[in-house]
């Protein structure tokens, strides 16, 4: 390890022992204290408990709409979700690397930035947004709690250190302007909430900030469960004022891609 990179190992670690208050009460924005159990609001005095090392702000009884709906089909999904799709990669789209590189391409990240993933997943993406992912403070939130379970498990056997949540991306629990890197890689077709998870992601991203969010076209999605829910790019909900909007199509055409960079 050269000098370069043992100083961006300590600047990392410095960024993660000040980040350790940096979750807020996604009910009323309040700040949140350790507790015997989790994490409380010295607001509104509500608690959030901390099991398997992960901080759990939704239940799936507080979940309606699509939101309950797709947390249903996740959970039970979630042990089998990696082999199933590498296997839909491979013969799709010409294997993981392409898939989900291509769309990771889109993100801008520098050693030591403080990164969130709202819909983790099993942590499929974190290994292609750059060969520095040890250098990187990364969140990852996802709504279903057997996603997160495997995402925690493939984190460890992967050697990467990364605080996650169990919270809805509708209501992030964060406070505002907080990182440098903000990104969606699929699943937000089927949000309850799109125009809300969007403005969220906006909130909690710093001034200046890339903010990148993808998922799959009508010609990914073959499923008549699928045909329910409105594919199309939601460039109408995101905020006004941002910069450099710009929206693209990738993995021959079978997800699409909206990138734009809160203003600074």
């Amino acid at each position: 390890m050269t000098s370069e990179d043992l100083k961006n190992a300590a600047e990392v670690e410095d960024r993660r022992e000040e980040s350790d208050g940096a979750f807020r009460c996604p009910d009323c924005g309040g700040a949140l204290v350790e507790g015997t159990r989790g994490l409380n609001c010295a607001s509104c005095t509500k608690a959030y408990p901390i099991r398997d090392g992960i901080v759990r702000f939704v239940t799936a009884t507080d979940l309606a709409g699509r939101d309950a709906s797709f947390t249903k089909v996740y959970d039970l999904w979630g042990r089998f979700y990696d082999v199933s799709a590498k296997v839909w990669a491979g013969l799709f789209h010409g294997g993981d690397t392409r898939f989900r590189g291509d769309v990771a391409s889109s993100l801008e990240i520098s050693r030591g930035y403080r990164v969130l993933e709202t819909s983790i997943g099993t942590g499929g993406n974190i290994p292609y947004i750059g060969s520095f992912s040890c250098d990187l403070d990364i969140y990852g939130l996802d709504i279903s709690a057997g996603m997160l379970d495997k995402c925690r498990k493939n984190l460890k056997k992967w050697g990467i250190a990364a605080r996650l949540c169990q919270a809805n991306a509708a209501a992030l629990p964060f406070e505002d302007d907080y990182f440098d890197c903000v990104y969606h890689l699929g699943g937000i077709n089927g949000f309850s909430d799109r125009e809300r998870a969007i403005s969220e992601m906006v909130r909690v991203a710093k001034p200046g900030t890339v903010v990148v969010i993808s998922d799959e076209t009508p010609k990914m999605c073959y499923s008549v469960a699928l045909r329910s829910i409105d594919l199309d790019p939601p460039v109408d909900m995101i905020p006004e004022g941002v910069e450099e909007l710009d929206q693209r199509e990738a993995v021959d055409g079978t997800m699409w891609v909206i990138k734009f960079r809160k203003p600074a």
